[in-house]
């Protein structure tokens, strides 16, 4: 599936460049190991399978751990426009079932408007300080626990991402992606555009 492509990359051609972002780089190898790590993290602290999580962030280097160590986890990745005004934010948040949430640092405050306005929230991951009243991991906590075997894989029919509509003709509506889907729309578009590894 989606997830495991990269982990089969990291085997043939571990030092190869993965990702790029803002002058940043993984390899194959370390998108496949803080990836590994982030999905034993959201296991290790109340993510089922099947659950969503939200991606409420500006693109970083996390950004692709964050959607690979989620769907690793055989749960669902939300991503959230980091400039969608708070109360979209509420509105995802709860129509999704989200209860774990990786953002940063610069969209605390926005978090912190929708967890005082009541969104249920279990945990935040990603902040580097711990002031808002729910539970945070850090990268640094991610990062620094060992992985020495691979997460299990998740069924082609598994919900891989659900992505919301603009909602422009009325309330946004979160459309269902199964691993199967993306993994087909992956393939294309790398056909299409002439990728390789």
């Amino acid at each position: 599936m989606l997830p495991h492509i990269i982990d089969d990359w990291a085997d043939k051609a571990p030092s190869n460049t993965a990702f790029r972002c803002a002058g940043s780089a993984l390899s194959y190898a370390e998108l496949a190991e803080q990836s590994d790590q982030l999905a034993y993290a959201l296991k290790d602290n109340g993510v089922a399978p099947g659950d969503r999580v939200g991606i409420y962030m500006h693109k970083t280097i996390e950004t692709a751990v964050a959607v690979f160590g989620i769907m690793k986890a055989s749960a669902a990745y939300v991503p959230i426009d980091p400039l969608a005004p708070t109360r979209r934010l509420a509105d995802v948040i709860r129509d999704a079932s989200i209860r774990h949430l990786i953002t940063q640092d610069l969209r605390k405050s926005s978090v912190a408007e929708v967890i005082d306005a009541g969104v249920d929230l279990a945990r935040t991951i990603g902040l580097t300080t711990d002031e808002l009243p729910v539970a945070n991991l850090t990268w640094s906590d991610i990062y620094s626990a060992p992985t020495s075997r691979r997460p299990a894989a998740p069924k082609p029919g598994d919900m891989a991402y659900l992505m919301y509509t603009s909602g422009s003709t009325g309330e946004p509506k979160g459309i269902i992606h199964s691993h199967e889907s993306g993994l087909s729309y992956a393939l294309f578009a790398a056909r299409t555009y002439g990728l390789n590894q």
